[in-house]
């Protein structure tokens, strides 16, 4: 699972829609994607980019949050 270092990467902020390229990432929606990445010192949260508008920001690591995976290489 990627880093949030490596989703804020894929970030496009000029893009209309879904805030990625849709050219090398035809199927992305604007939807929030999990990292690897835990918030400082609460191991309990993990932060997300949400490519809706590009932005990051962490939630409680939850079975419940319904979150999709975007993996890297």
């Amino acid at each position: 699972m990627p880093t949030i270092a490596e989703l804020q990467i894929l970030v496009k902020l000029s893009a209309t829609a879904t805030k990625i390229d849709i050219d090398w990432f035809p199927n992305t929606t604007n939807g929030s994607y999990w990292t690897s990445s835990p918030f400082s010192g609460l191991p309990q949260y993990t932060k997300y980019v949400y490519f809706g508008s590009g932005i990051d920001n962490y939630t409680w690591r939850s079975n419940s949050v319904g979150f999709r995976v975007r993996l890297v290489r």
